[in-house]
């Protein structure tokens, strides 16, 4: 199972027609990101920030507290994988809780969580960083999965579309030339600044092609192919950023209205799986240290039970963040009995209800700030946690 040659590259020729403005200039630190998207808004308390002594938060009834790595979470026997991340990478691992979204939106809430911004046009965090740290890669920003925000930075993003490869294929079938360059040598480049991006994604083009190669890999049952696919993807230095998804089971999800338990525990342990075969080959590769894996959705679930045994949309989330030179083994922030982020000291990551509460904007920041970008350029007003 795999993408060939020709499906990566006219895969991309959308977004890569779609290019905006020029790239940011390349920032001091040298790391990668891979981001995984968890859609649909998880229950916060079935993993990352449980609640055991509250008479209100309906959590899970099948799980207990336990640390791993110096992180508390709960712990369940229906969810192995989570204890088995954690204690292979806790140590290597902030968790956040208690950030703020304000909103109950998917669409507005992916939005910020994604881009640290209210702003329409803003760019997500891979794209960011991929235009800061990637200008020389061949794909700065791979898309496989989830939702990818270019932003102004649309020159950076090639998506894996099996649909876009198989019109671009069908129509060039005739073609003598290579169909890719024989297509984009049929096209008028753009004038400005669109131009300017036209240009530099053509001359990454024969670099991509000769490492292409990658993608024709052969993929174990039971693995997420887009974290195989990322794994080859990095090994073979294509590209600096990833956006990817769990590969959840049939007829689950997470925005769990009903059977929340069944959801939560089915969707939570699957992407807990798929995440330990992205750490594990990122560790076997010796490339975690400097590869930053964030763990996301746009929101979390109300704190009790609704009539029918589910949970609906909560503007209050969590993320977890592994590796990429990461001081682990410590959560960052907190919520109270109704599951609202407590304040926090941005200075040290404790708790402290005389600050503010962490938002979507300071959460997106400090990331930028450990991949060392300047978070106040980027998202101008946020207050960054320091010392990642």
């Amino acid at each position: 199972m795999g993408l060939s040659r020709r499906g990566l590259l006219s895969g991309g020729l959308a977004a890569a027609l779609a290019g905006l403005l020029p790239r940011s200039a390349r920032a001091a630190e040298d790391l990668r990101v891979v981001l995984m998207w968890c859609a649909g808004g998880w229950d916060t308390t079935y993993v990352f920030d449980p609640h055991f002594s509250s008479s209100v938060i309906d959590g899970d009834a099948t799980s207990t507290l336990a640390v791993a790595g110096g992180i508390p979470f709960a712990d369940s026997a229906e969810r192995p994988s989570v204890r088995a991340v954690f204690e292979g990478y806790g140590a290597r691992s902030l968790v956040f809780n208690g950030i703020s979204v304000g909103s109950i939106s998917h669409e507005a809430c992916a939005r910020r969580l994604l881009t640290g911004s209210r702003d329409p046009e803003a760019a997500d965090l891979c794209a960011r960083a991929a235009a800061a740290l990637g200008a020389g890669d061949p794909v700065p920003y791979l898309g496989l999965g989830g939702l990818s925000i270019p932003g102004r930075h649309g020159a950076q993003l090639l998506l894996d579309s099996a649909a876009t490869s198989s019109i671009l294929a069908d129509s060039l079938a005739s073609s003598t030339e290579d169909p890719v360059q024989a297509y984009l040598g049929s096209l008028a480049p753009p004038v400005g600044p669109r131009g300017e991006d036209w240009s530099a994604s053509l001359a990454r083009l024969p670099v991509l092609q000769e490492r292409s190669q990658f993608l024709d890999l052969e993929v174990a049952s039971g693995e997420n192919v887009q974290v195989a696919k990322a794994l080859a993807a990095l090994d073979a230095e294509v590209c600096r950023c990833v956006m990817l998804e769990p590969e959840l089971p049939r007829q689950t999800q997470f925005d769990s209205h009903v059977a929340n338990h069944y959801n939560q525990t089915s969707v939570l342990e699957k992407t807990f799986s798929d995440l330990r075969q992205l750490l594990d080959g990122l560790e076997a590769a010796g490339a975690l240290d400097r590869t930053l894996v964030v763990v996301a959705s746009e929101m979390g679930r109300t704190p009790v039970i609704n009539g029918g045994e589910g949970k609906d949309h909560w503007p209050t989330t969590s993320a977890l963040v592994v590796g990429g030179g990461l001081s682990g083994g410590r959560v960052i922030g907190a919520t109270d009995g109704s599951l609202t982020g407590r304040g926090l000291d941005r200075a040290s990551g404790e708790v402290d209800d005389r600050s503010e509460r962490l938002s979507s904007a300071d959460f997106v920041g400090s990331l930028l700030q450990h991949l060392g970008l300047d978070a106040q350029d980027e998202l101008p007003g946020c207050s960054p946690v320091e010392a990642l």
